[in-house]
């Protein structure tokens, strides 16, 4: 489990597995659960620049 500050809010992921390499940001996320309180998780379909907005730049290069 992951928790870091995002203005107001406290962003929370599960992480539930490392990648054997690192790949694009579509493979990155299948390794995490979003369970941030009081917001859907995010889903597969959503934009690329919409979910660098929520999470560090560590994720999205994972």
């Amino acid at each position: 489990m992951l928790s870091w500050p995002r203005g107001d809010d406290v962003i929370v992921v599960r992480v539930e597995g490392l990648p054997d390499h690192r790949g694009p940001y579509a493979e990155a996320r299948d390794f995490y659960t979003d369970l941030t309180p009081g917001r859907a998780a995010i889903n597969a379909d959503a934009t690329l620049s919409s979910q660098d907005a929520l999470l560090p730049e560590a994720f999205a290069l994972a």
